[in-house]
């Protein structure tokens, strides 16, 4: 594994804890029938806060898995294609080659 590969997996594994831990998207829900005030982006400790109360409700913070899954897909599909470029297996243009042995 080179330099470059290395400094990549570790970028990698910054934004996976970054995007993972400390802004994770959540919606803010209330209330018996579960209404949807606002989508936030928060650490994932805070996900109830207890002090704060809407109508006599407390607002409770809902993971929105979806968009987490989405955001951590992208970012894996991103590393492996640059990964494959640096480490070389993606084959090179052939035409050139092709050109030469006519």
């Amino acid at each position: 594994m080179n330099k470059y590969q290395r400094i990549l997996l570790g970028g990698y594994g910054l934004c996976v804890v970054v995007f993972g831990l400390l802004v994770v998207p959540a919606y803010v829900t209330w209330g018996q029938e579960r209404n949807i005030a606002t989508l936030e982006y928060i650490p994932i400790w805070k996900l109830l806060k207890e002090n704060l109360q809407v109508n006599g409700f407390t607002p409770i913070y809902e993971i929105d898995y979806g968009r987490v899954l989405l955001i951590i897909g992208v970012l894996s599909i991103l590393t492996t294609v640059l990964c494959l470029i640096l480490h070389g297996a993606v084959p090179p243009n052939r035409t050139k080659k092709l050109e030469n042995s006519r």
